[in-house]
């Protein structure tokens, strides 16, 4: 088990006929000796399956649906606290205390595209702002992700040897507000 873990960054994907993963990294003050025991996997997950994505065109915050994403090999997001480690030194050697440092955070929003259409694919990838609602609905339990005022920073090409070219638009995203059905209740993520 890891102690005083500080939260660093995460990233969480979703690829075209599969679940939501994550990973999350951070900063630990110290190990400790106790058998570390991890959350059971829930029967049925969130996925692409129970997912919509849906973008709001030239707007710096969502309100309508101007269309819906589809065809959309993968839809991701990275947060990034840019934390860097402090030591600070005490009573037990080497180092007592090692404390994060927060840096300038910052959210990035990734797509890649599968069968979507390419004027659309032009509109979000020409670096002006557009606004994104991402849906993930399982019975009573509703994710609403708002990603608000995002533009497009950089795209990227990959031909894998057995497989056809994959395209990857990167956008930075102002503001991130996360609304959960089952409480009602709107977490401004990052504004």
């Amino acid at each position: 088990s890891i102690l005083g873990t500080t939260f660093n960054t995460g990233t969480f994907s979703c690829d075209l006929d599969g679940p939501w993963t994550f990973d999350i990294s951070g900063i630990g003050k110290s190990q400790g000796t106790a058998t570390a025991t991890g959350a059971a996997a829930p029967a049925t997950t969130f996925g692409s399956w129970n997912t919509t994505p849906t973008i709001d065109l030239d707007v710096s915050t969502y309100t309508t649906n101007d269309a819906t994403l589809q065809g959309l090999k993968n839809i991701a997001f990275t947060i990034n606290n840019n934390m860097k480690t402090r030591n600070e030194y005490g009573t037990s050697a080497p180092v007592a205390i090692r404390r994060p440092k927060f840096g300038v955070a910052d959210i990035v929003l990734r797509m890649t595209r599968g069968f979507i259409d390419d004027d659309l694919w032009t509109q979000i990838a020409d670096g002006g702002t557009n606004s994104f609602r991402v849906v993930s609905t399982y019975g009573s339990i509703t994710l609403t992700h708002d990603f608000d005022d995002c533009r497009a920073t950089s795209t990227e090409q990959s031909t894998p040897f057995d497989d056809e070219t994959s395209e990857t638009i990167s956008m930075v995203v102002k503001s991130w507000d996360l609304t959960v059905a089952l409480d009602t209740v709107t977490y401004v993520v990052w504004d």
